[in-house]
């Protein structure tokens, strides 16, 4: 199973503080172990060697860190990885990861 997981990193300073990124840094190893391909497209990585890590760009502002979904970055992302779960930790997040995978070539 290949999986993306785009956390909601408004401060990468802080990163580890956020709920997003704590789901993240709990949940890879498990799922790793369970020998799933797991991404994790974030600002700053979450420390797991056996996860993929695909750098982004922080956020200019706490708004954009939680309404702006990036989906030029997302959609490339989905074309690199091709994920068959994307996890989706902000109601926010839930139409980008919805809909980008149905963005035309």
């Amino acid at each position: 199973m290949r999986m993306l997981h785009a956390p909601n990193v408004p401060n990468p300073v802080y990163a580890t503080a956020g709920s997003d990124f704590a789901f993240a840094y709990l949940i890879a190893p498990a799922l790793t172990d369970a020998r799933a391909g797991m991404t994790v497209a974030s600002p700053v990585p979450v420390g797991e060697p056996r996860v993929h890590f695909s750098l982004t760009t922080p956020p200019s502002t706490a708004y954009r860190a939680r309404f702006d979904t990036g989906a030029d970055a997302l959609v490339d992302r989905f074309r690199d990885r091709r994920p068959e779960v994307v996890v989706a930790t902000h109601v926010e997040a839930a139409p980008a990861s919805r809909d980008t995978p149905r963005e035309p070539r």
